[in-house]
């Protein structure tokens, strides 16, 4: 029985799959477009066909993180919880954060291969992908010391601070060998929203 030929659209979506498998386990340097054709199944020619050039390959990946994390930031920022309630609004976006990288350990090992090696992958996916989510919750962050809940600050310092905290546990849990021994987030989450909350509130 013939085996089906695959689609354009088929044989991209593949390509991508492999260049994220390929990057997630041996970094950006440590693999070559013959190496990466050959996961794909497809002949160099045809990777450049339809890639034909490293940062257009980066540019579909982030565009796949980007649709693969919809089910962590679905319709963000208008599906947290509406009011005042800063520990339930914090408690939620640290969920949806913990949510997404323990859904791709893959993407995590791709943000961390690119920080290792001064890759220029994690800047476009922060000015495609983070960036929005950090003015988000500094603007929101902003609203809540113009109400006087949270004392003056720095809106940007305080995001980075908050979700550089949740992301620590988060890359740990994901990619650690003793990724078994995490505490449950429901143990995690009250302790880190509580320390961040009584550090900025008024």
């Amino acid at each position: 029985m013939p085996v089906a030929r695959l689609t354009g659209q088929e044989r991209r979506a593949a390509i991508i799959d492999a260049a994220i498998n390929c990057f997630a386990q041996n970094g950006f340097r440590g693999v070559t477009t013959r190496e990466l054709a050959q996961s794909a199944g497809v002949s160099e020619p045809v990777l450049y066909d339809h890639f034909p050039s490293k940062r257009d390959l980066y540019n579909a990946i982030i565009e796949k993180i980007a649709v693969d994390s919809e089910g962590s930031f679905k319709d963000w920022p208008g599906n947290l919880p509406a009011g005042n309630d800063d520990r339930q609004f914090f408690t939620a976006i640290a969920s949806a954060i913990l949510d997404w990288h323990e859904r791709n350990p893959a993407y995590v090992r791709l943000l961390m291969f690119s920080a290792l090696e001064g890759h220029e992958f994690g800047e476009i996916f922060f000015e495609r992908h983070s960036e929005q989510f950090f003015n988000a919750l500094a603007g929101h962050i902003r609203e809540r010391i113009e109400a006087g809940a949270i004392r003056p600050l720095d809106p940007m310092l305080a995001t980075q601070h908050f979700i550089g905290v949740v992301m620590h546990f988060g890359i740990h849990c994901s990619i650690s060998r003793k990724a078994a021994e995490c505490a449950p987030r429901e143990a995690v989450l009250p302790t880190m929203v509580d320390i961040f909350l009584k550090g900025i509130q008024a």
